[in-house]
């Protein structure tokens, strides 16, 4: 754990350490991991800020105030995208969102164009398009951000087709088909 700042790469595995250990609030682990959370935004480190977030929300791990703010002052996509899913943290997210559209340039809305789906996806928010491009992808149930047991409709096809129960003369349901019917 002392060792994640100094090699990002070790970040991902923590989750081999946290099925190992008992995570209390009051521990060392909530404020290690706050620290690595900081030091990340502080140093504009992405993936480490991302994975950390993950394992924090995966875990029920508290994560204080002015790290939350360094979090969505930084502005990594990813990680906002994380807060949003865990819906503690509606208020601030929204404002954020609401500050990107007031500023009503498209490059910043595009820069955070997966933020904007998820909250369209989830039914917290509009789509900031005029197109249908979120409506699309929402009715194929694209989610970039899904839960553990989340099967996208193409996922649950691939189920059908490599049914192990199926005998030599049964008929697939076509992927249209099936589309159709799920």
């Amino acid at each position: 754990l002392n060792l994640s700042w100094h090699y990002p790469m070790l970040i991902p595995y923590l989750g081999v350490l946290i099925e190992h250990v008992y995570l209390d609030d009051g521990d060392e682990y909530k404020n290690k991991f706050n620290e690595i959370l900081s030091m990340c935004a502080e140093n504009k480190c992405s993936d480490g800020m991302a994975w950390t977030l993950y394992f924090c929300i995966k875990n029920n791990i508290d994560i204080d105030d002015d790290v939350i703010e360094k979090i969505i002052c930084f502005g990594d996509c990813l990680s906002l995208c994380l807060l949003d899913s865990s819906d503690i943290y509606e208020e601030k997210i929204n404002n954020f969102v609401s500050d990107i559209i007031k500023l009503d340039y498209e490059y910043d809305i595009d820069r955070y164009w997966l933020l904007f789906y998820q909250r369209f996806f989830k039914d917290k928010a509009p789509s900031p398009y005029n197109d249908k491009c979120f409506d699309i992808m929402k009715g194929y149930g694209v989610d970039f951000m899904p839960d553990e047991n989340y099967k996208t409709k193409a996922e649950s096809y691939c189920h059908v087709v490599n049914n192990p129960f199926l005998e030599d003369g049964d008929e697939i349901v076509s992927f249209n088909d099936y589309m159709a019917i799920a």
